[in-house]
């Protein structure tokens, strides 16, 4: 499928782009011969469409930025109702029923506002919504399990010296996510804290990085995502609980 950009730089540490691009989306019809007529079957290719503007480049000694604003619009399929004899499947479902239309804003800032020390942070808005659907009372839903925004806010401190011991303390934060096509449930906002040091190392002439780190280092208990799967199943995703890892 096509895909175009074009960039121009108005200064030799900035960049403006826009890009736009196409894509297939496939789906195949749940294998269920008492509720879908046509159970089984694969759909026919639907196309997603995607836009972007942004920029990015240097806004101060020693930072660095980006900002972006896109549109996704993916289509997806939906149940169309047939019948209502409750001996015969009573629902088709057919491509291209439904729309999500994805617009939002991304940033990302990096300073190095010491010789030793470095921040950056990350967010984005999410405004998920489907565009269209057969059942005219979901269109106008927010998209189920895309969080309204995000954010990370991540410092890093570094011993002089090209190989040399890094220490990071990272702040992920996700927004409520609705998770049923009415919203009538949703999940609540969670922030997560990970903490990992990386060393490099030179042994029997080979470049290795070691890297040991605690993710959820205060243990939180909370719901993390819950995806709809294709067949209409939701499952619910628990956050990892501390764990401590070495590579």
């Amino acid at each position: 499928t096509p895909w175009l950009a074009l960039t121009y730089s108005p200064a030799a540490d900035s960049l403006v782009y826009v890009s736009a691009n196409r894509g297939f989306e496939v789906e195949v019809v749940p294998n269920r011969p008492s509720l879908f007529t046509n159970a089984g079957e694969l759909l026919p290719a639907a196309l997603s469409t995607q836009a972007e503007v942004g920029w990015r480049g240097s806004i101060g000694p020693a930072q660095y930025a980006n900002i972006a604003l896109f549109e996704i619009r993916r289509p997806l399929s939906d149940d169309r109702q047939v019948s209502t004899d409750p001996d015969q499947p009573n629902f088709e479902r057919v491509a291209d029923g439904r729309e999500a239309r994805h617009r939002g804003l991304e940033f990302d800032w990096t300073w190095q506002f010491a010789p030793q020390w470095t921040a950056n942070a990350q967010a984005a808005l999410l405004d998920a919504v489907f565009s269209k659907s057969l059942d005219p009372a979901l269109a106008g839903k927010r998209a189920t399990n895309v969080p309204k925004a995000t954010g990370a806010l991540q410092f890093d401190w570094r011993q002089a010296g090209s190989s040399s011991l890094a220490i990071s303390n990272r702040l992920f934060y996700s927004g409520e996510r609705a998770i049923t096509r009415d919203n009538s449930v949703s999940l609540p906002a969670w922030w997560q804290w990970d903490a990992w040091l990386t060393l490099p190392a030179r042994l029997g002439g080979v470049d290795t990085l070691w890297r040991a780190g605690i993710e959820n280092v205060t243990d939180r208990d909370y719901w993390r995502e819950a995806p709809t799967q294709y067949w209409g199943g939701t499952y619910l995703f628990p956050a990892q609980p501390r764990t401590f890892s070495i590579g």
